[in-house]
This record gives C-alpha cells, structure tokens and sequence, in this order.
C-alpha cells in the first residue's frame, strides 16, 4: 500500500537540493503538529513535538538499531516545506537510516499508525507506548519461515472471499497468539493453506481435540507460487480499498506488521495463486477430522503433531 506519508515523503525528496536546515519538514497532523522530515542523506524522519507534553521527568535514553535511530529532546531547526518558514524547537525524533526502498514505504505505513495513535491521545503514556513498541518491532530478526507468508496469504484471500469483508476483519485475531484466526459471533474458524498438490495440512494433537470441543470450522485453501499470482501486498491493498471504515484498515495493517516484522520484503515476494486459491476454498467440519485419544498416548510424550489429509476425509 502506499501510504500517505510515502507521499509526502517524496514530495520532501524531490526538492532535497533546498535543504539549508538541519530537516526540510511537512506537517502531517494538524492537531498536534506531528511532522514527516527529510534529513541530508535523503532518511524519512518522523518529529513529534514535546511542548505539548510534560517531558520534564521523562528520562529517555537514545536508541540506535540497525535501521531505527530514536532520539528525544533534541533542539532542531527545521524549514517547513509549504512556507519556508524556519521551526526552532525541541523534538522527539524517529529516523530510519541505511534502509532499502521497500524497507522506507514499510517503515512510513507502519508511522501512519503510530500518528493515528498518538492523534487520539496526544500523551506521554500514548508516547510511550508506541516507541516501545517500536524498539521492540525493530528489535526482531529480520527473517520470517514461509510458512508464515503462505498462512497469513490464505487468510487474506478469506477476508477477501468472504461475504462481509468488514465482518471478517473485525472477526480476525487480534494477537497471533489468540487460539484461532476468526472469531466470529456464532462460530470460530481456522485458516490452513497449503502450497502441495494434496490437501495435506498439520494439526496438533490437542489442538483438533480443542477444535472439536468447540465446533471450529476448518477453511481449507491449496494454492501455488506463481511469477503473475498476487502478493501480501496486493491482498492488503484491495481490502483497505473496500468499504471499511478506518479503524478496521489500521487493525488489517496492525495484524500484517506484527506477523511480518521486519522483512518487508515478504509484502511483495512471494506471489501465490489467486485463481487457484479461490477454486479450491474449502470448509471442513473439526468434528470430522481424526485424531489420537489420550489412552494411547505415553505420559512422557508432550506433543503429536499429525499431517492430514483433508480431502480422503
């Protein structure tokens, strides 16, 4: 998706060769004046403005990560982008350096949500919160099991299928580790997608006897990599161009953040097949599908995990 403040961050970079300040800057909330920055190396930088905040016993220490700079109480001199007046005051600044193109509309889709927080409650405690969750998404390994694109793929093409996209995004978990991935009012659903040619798919043991106990209904979906299929991203895209209200698209962006982490480049790569996907959607009640009772089962064994053959259900 490309954000808003991918825009204006562009808008920043085509007029690099004026800069005669420390920031050219842009305001880009016009309740707290949050401001979107460009530095001399051409770096996004977001700076959030303290006058507003009590900051006097607000002891922050610096961060330096390997693509996040943090840095509070910092006295800058800024130009603004639209008046070429000159801004002199005292920031809280969160710059991404060394960062590939993908990583910066990655970085500024994730500061969209972090000014739409901090907009419903202009605080310390808000601003707290978020730079801590910041320095903990940046904190992460960079790499993330495939197993993990090709999940969170088949659960947008769900959303994406469903017959209330809202409904279904507002049904879908919160946490990753919520006990399954829709909830909704009358039923809970799990989404397995698999790249095989058969409908192989792993449960744990328990699991299914879980699933079975509340009549979770399994959405089964077989798909393959293909060089013209659809990515992460191009599911993301579709669903905030549908009808949904503004907290949902946040959520969906929320959701796909915190699974991704820091490889931003699982949005674009790999792509999957839509068409084939959609063909082979296909629900399945728990209540069908076997699994081991307690009395075989050795009281030294901890775990099963069984792969299962949907379709020779």
């Amino acid at each position: 998706m490309i954000s808003s403040l991918y825009k204006e961050f562009n808008a920043l970079r085509s007029q690099i060769g004026s800069i005669s300040h420390t920031y050219l800057s842009k305001s880009v909330s016009l309740e707290n004046d949050i401001r979107i920055g460009i530095d001399q190396e051409c770096s996004p930088v977001i700076l959030i403005p303290e006058k507003k905040l009590n900051v006097d016993n607000w002891n922050k220490v610096n961060h330096k990560l390997k693509y996040l700079e943090l840095m509070f109480h910092q006295l800058c001199q800024l130009s603004d982008f639209e008046s070429g007046t000159v801004l002199k005051e005292k920031y809280t600044i969160i710059c991404l350096s060394n960062a590939s193109e993908i990583m910066i509309k990655y970085f500024l889709e994730i500061m969209e949500l972090l000014i739409a927080e901090l907009n419903k409650d202009f605080s310390i405690l808000t601003l707290n919160r978020v730079i801590g969750n910041l320095i903990k998404l940046f904190s992460q390994p960079s790499q993330i099991d495939e197993s993990s694109i090709i999940g969170l793929w088949g659960e947008l093409l769900f959303i994406l299928e469903s017959e209330d996209i809202a409904n279904s995004v507002a049904a879908w978990h919160n946490e990753k580790t919520n006990l399954f991935d829709f909830t909704f009012n009358d039923h809970n659903l799990e989404v397995k997608t698999t790249t095989g040619s058969h409908r192989l798919h792993t449960f744990n043991n328990n699991q299914i006897k879980e699933y079975k106990r509340l009549r979770v209904q399994i959405c089964s979906i077989q798909t393959e990599k293909a060089t013209l299929g659809r990515s992460i991203q191009d599911l993301w895209e579709e669903i905030s161009r549908s009808n949904i209200d503004v907290s949902l698209k946040e959520k969906c962006s929320q959701i796909l953040i915190e699974t991704i982490g820091l490889n931003a480049s699982a949005l674009s790569y790999p792509k999957f097949d839509y068409n084939l996907g959609v063909s082979t959607l296909k629900f399945f009640a728990s209540e069908a599908i076997p699994s081991i009772e307690s009395e075989y089962i050795a009281n030294s064994i901890r775990e099963i995990k069984l792969k299962i053959d949907l379709d020779a259900l």
